[in-house]
């Protein structure tokens, strides 16, 4: 019993450990984070919009550490739990291999997926070039 406990102690430690969560810096928060994103992405000059169905991605070329923020409209999915699944799955993506971005990255739902399993969320996103 006691070595359960110790290995189920571990576990929680090992999940809430800084290196496996989202940090807050790499998080666009603020809807005036959102909004400079979507404006330089329009600006084409400081920005770009990508076009992966079922997502639009929009990027703000920064020299800062890159930043994730998602976008989900309650009209594209009415369930909040499916909505909160795809962010995670999302944030997951880009916490597993931030060296794939740069600048701040606004990702946004633009129809429901047909599965919500890890692999069929981001296959849209594979090959993307956004550390230009």
């Amino acid at each position: 019993s006691c070595g359960y406990l110790r290995k189920v102690t571990e576990a929680i430690a090992f999940i809430g450990s800084s290196d496996m969560r989202l940090r807050k810096q790499d998080r666009l928060i603020s809807e005036k984070d959102f909004a400079k994103v979507f404006e330089a992405a329009h600006s084409k000059e400081s920005g770009r919009i990508i076009h992966r169905p079922p997502f639009i991605l929009y990027q703000r070329k920064t020299d800062a550490e890159p930043r994730i923020g998602v976008s989900i409209s309650g009209r594209v999915m009415k369930r909040a739990h499916e909505r909160n699944r795809v962010r995670r799955i999302l944030k997951e993506y880009f916490r597993s291999d931030r060296s794939k971005f740069s600048g701040d990255i606004v990702i946004r739902l633009s129809h429901r997926p047909n599965d919500f399993a890890f692999d069929s969320v981001t296959t849209p996103l594979e090959g993307l070039r956004l550390h230009e």
